[in-house]
């Protein structure tokens, strides 16, 4: 797969392992998985979460909402095993998701090879425990591990404090590596110190 672009208002790299929906919108899905994760369906919570994100009662706020600014994840070593490859944060965004107003960042880093795109690592990276986030950042939850051979496509907050994210994966160890045929929205729901995790379908990518 070609390599991801970069995050925010990048568009994805051109071909079937990259290329965008339609002009359905993905954020269409993306509100119906909500009602999803409202009843708990689909559910799994995320590794690594050592301070509880809590749920918002006025809905999510975009970062900056002081003047702290949002943690930079190349402070963090993240877990990506790269060998002799350097990490590439492929897409982010920074939002207050727990209503402490201080940003955190989201990000999806991968290993930036030579050879096509190795799948994504996702992780919410919060300021260090210093009085205003001083101190090293560190990763406050992991949403995807690289071991689920996932790309991320698309990144964003989304109402709430959530997280969603567009992903192309395989249904199987047969598929080739060059032709994901599994597309999703996954999103995820602050619930104490654990995300809870919902998929759904998204419209295959077309190519051009």
């Amino acid at each position: 797969m070609d390599e991801a672009a970069e995050a925010g208002t990048d568009t994805p790299p051109s071909g079937p392992a990259h290329a965008r929906s339609g002009p359905v919108h993905w954020a269409v899905t993306a509100a119906a998985v909500g009602a999803v994760i409202a009843t708990a369906v689909v559910s799994a919570p995320a590794e690594g979460a050592p301070r509880a994100l809590r749920p918002q009662t006025s809905g999510h706020r975009d970062a900056p909402v002081t003047a702290a600014p949002a943690p930079d994840p190349s402070k963090v070593q993240l877990p990506l095993d790269c060998g002799p490859f350097p990490v590439k944060a492929a897409r982010r965004f920074a939002a207050d998701l727990d209503g402490d107003g201080r940003p955190e960042t989201v990000v999806a880093a991968h290993c930036d090879g030579t050879n096509g795109t190795p799948p994504d690592g996702v992780y919410i990276i919060a300021g260090g425990s210093g009085a205003g986030g001083s101190g090293a950042p560190r990763i406050a939850a992991t949403l995807v591990r690289p071991q689920e051979n996932l790309s991320v496509l698309e990144l964003e907050s989304g109402p709430g404090g959530t997280v969603v994210a567009r992903v192309q994966g395989y249904s199987n160890a047969d598929v080739p590596q060059c032709c994901p045929d599994v597309n999703s929205i996954l999103t995820w729901a602050p619930a104490g110190a654990d995300w809870i995790r919902a998929q759904a379908s998204a419209p295959a990518p077309v190519a051009g």
